[in-house]
């Protein structure tokens, strides 16, 4: 049902598609091909910032059957893959002139995100931090997309993301949770409990439209 709702507007308007890297690209497959129209853009929410190109979230949508169906029906990208010369800043200011400039030429277009949620409630490339008045400012501020170290994490420490701001001003999104790992975190979004800074998934808590999908038990 979540599908059909979400392949509707895909049909009729222009679409701004925005997925995460990992288990929610998956998601991407069972889309019916017939949604696959001109009015279709598809980018990522997130992206790594990494010399290895094999390591990024575009290279990991790249690999998927409907990334391979969209470039037969000529979908639109917006890549996020850094650049020889790119720092993290130039390739957050590119990637946020590129969302800016299709909202300007779609002001009644939709955004759609495809989310998920790892253990420590991180969502869409942004990590919980202990360092408030950084997140605030790095998350918080009127940019949409934010180049930032997330120092002291297993995976590529660099990211670039787009911002609660900006995560704020999609029309809808699906949240996909699964592993029984994540239910502590999970339990307190559903409850609304932490701060946002410890527990960014709580923005899913300030969106338009968000509906989550998990396999976890009560």
């Amino acid at each position: 049902m979540a599908l059909e709702n979400l392949q509707l507007p895909l049909k009729l308007k222009p679409v701004l598609l925005l997925a995460s890297g990992g288990s929610a690209l998956k998601v991407l497959d069972w889309l019916d091909e017939t949604a696959l129209t001109e009015n279709l853009t598809v980018t990522m929410l997130d992206e790594r910032f990494v010399d290895d190109p094999a390591e990024s979230n575009f290279t990991q949508l790249q690999e998927t059957d409907f990334y391979t169906v969209a470039l037969e029906r000529d979908i639109n990208f917006l890549g996020t893959l850094p650049r020889r010369g790119d720092t993290l800043q130039t390739l957050a200011d590119r990637h946020e002139a590129a969302l800016r400039s299709w909202r300007q030429k779609n002001p009644q277009g939709i955004t759609i995100a495809l989310m998920g949620m790892g253990p420590d409630g991180h969502t869409a490339g942004i990590f919980p931090s202990r360092d408030k008045n950084f997140f605030d400012y790095t998350f918080l501020s009127e940019r949409w997309v934010a180049g930032y170290d997330n120092k002291g994490q297993k995976l590529p420490p660099l990211r670039v993301t787009a911002t609660m701001t900006f995560l704020e001003t999609i029309d809808h999104a699906l949240a996909f949770v699964a592993g029984e790992e994540k239910k502590a975190a999970l339990n307190k979004v559903l409850l609304g409990e932490g701060e946002l800074h410890r527990l960014p998934a709580l923005i899913w808590r300030q969106m338009k439209d968000v509906r989550i999908f998990t396999d976890i038990q009560n």
